[in-house]
């Protein structure tokens, strides 16, 4: 089991996004989140991928706690402990968000390099290899501007699996591709689950039910109140 959340609650100042979420992501699985704008599926996300500080419930990544109830409160896992979990979870922002005055090679190396996590040459070799499988490795020394959406999501599908996270999470993958492009990253996430736990976020009903193993949907809370 890769990931169990659990009673997870967040807000923002006096407006509450996140109340008393359950969530389990299997190995080999692929879950995909759905559910109105604003109901919190891309915050549920930023808590997994510890860029968001949950408000109480618990989060457990391969049998170890990100952060659970401790007290009537939250405790989280120390700094070392964090920045270990965050390298099992691998985040394809929305955006893409690649840096625009580095190459796509540099894009994928250049976390790995300061964060000490890997020599600069087995950076080059694992980010080579992942081209190479995304069908991108001729666009290694290009700048992202030159990339078609398609080619953007597939370099940051790669950045994202640089480290070998267990749990590769999606942020509304499709929203800016054309009906090919959706097709080969519905393809490309497939075969990532063969390896890996996939969490998906996306309106897109169809791409859903074509790539997903299991559908979840969250619900507006804020709305139900009203």
């Amino acid at each position: 089991m890769s990931v169990v959340i659990q009673n997870l609650c967040k807000s923002y100042d006096d407006l509450q996004v996140l109340q008393n979420v359950d969530l389990t992501v299997e190995e080999k699985e692929i879950v995909v989140l759905m559910g109105p704008s604003g109901c919190g599926k891309t915050t549920l996300l930023r808590c997994l991928c510890n860029l968001e500080t949950a408000d109480s419930g618990s989060i457990c990544i391969n049998g170890q706690y990100l952060c659970k109830e401790e007290n009537n409160g939250i405790l989280y896992a120390d700094k070392k402990k964090r920045q270990e979990l965050q390298k099992s979870i691998g985040l394809v922002f929305q955006n893409y968000q690649l840096f625009p005055h580095r190459t796509i090679l540099r894009n994928l190396i250049d976390a790995p390099l300061y964060h000490k996590y890997m020599t600069k040459q087995e950076a080059i070799q694992k980010a080579e290899s992942l081209l190479k499988k995304l069908q991108i490795f001729d666009k290694k020394e290009e700048y992202p501007y030159r990339l078609s959406g398609g080619q953007k999501q597939r370099a940051a599908i790669a950045r994202a699996c640089m480290l070998q996270p267990s749990v590769l999470c999606f942020d509304e993958p499709t929203s800016a591709l054309d009906a090919q492009s959706i097709e080969q990253v519905g393809s490309i996430i497939k075969e990532l689950s063969k390896d890996m736990a996939i969490l998906v976020i996306t309106h897109d009903e169809t791409f859903a039910k074509n790539i997903g193993t299991r559908i979840v949907k969250i619900k507006d809370i804020n709305q139900t109140k009203n």
